[in-house]
């Protein structure tokens, strides 16, 4: 899933970078119907303004996100869900603009899965943002070290993130990516240009 930011100006390019990764935070939850990550979890509250994105990554029972609940904000689905062989699912949601102050973000499931787990991405850019592109693809058999979706990125300045499903331990991404993060077997990372 990527994120562009474009000038609303004409000029050079702001220095010190266009995105910053705030923080990064995830819960495992064994079982029940939700998955949140909160102060227990690091979490510390939320910039106004700022990109919000929730990896889920569940069990093998299959769940689904039926919804992400945070004070003020309206998550948005990024379509990307994929299962891997073992029929662990992952996805991704987002928001563009964050109404701030969220201390806790509560990945909702439709069932009651095994276990599942869900990290948070906060970011913040100098320039306005805009969703560019998603996209997904299944790799069989499954890889421990899968390679990730290729993108057609519209713009210079982006935030990628990527779940990968690898049906056991993932043990890594490689460059440009980094923070990798594998909370429960599949991952997650980010790359920031």
């Amino acid at each position: 899933v990527t994120f562009g930011s474009t000038m609303t100006n004409v000029g050079p390019p702001p220095t010190g970078g266009v995105w910053t990764l705030v923080q990064q935070k995830f819960h495992v939850a064994a079982s029940g119907t939700s998955c949140t990550v909160g102060a227990s979890d690091g979490l510390v509250s939320i910039g106004a303004g700022h990109v919000i994105v929730v990896s889920f990554m569940g069990g093998i029972d299959l769940p689904t996100v039926s919804s992400i609940t945070a004070s003020g904000d309206t998550f948005i689905n990024a379509n990307v869900r994929q299962t891997d062989s073992n029929g662990g699912p992952v996805e991704i949601w987002y928001v563009l603009s964050s109404a701030g102050g969220e201390t806790s973000i509560k990945v909702n499931s439709a069932s009651t899965p095994n276990q599942m787990s869900c990290i948070v991405y906060e970011l913040s850019s100098t320039q306005p943002v805009a969703f560019d592109i998603s996209g997904k693809r299944q790799v069989t058999p499954a890889t421990t070290n899968p390679v990730g979706v290729t993108l057609a990125l519209s713009g210079a300045n982006d935030a990628v993130v990527q779940n990968i499903g690898c049906g056991g331990n993932c043990t890594g991404i490689s460059s440009p990516y980094t923070n990798f993060i594998n909370p429960q077997f599949d991952g997650s990372a980010i790359s920031l240009n």
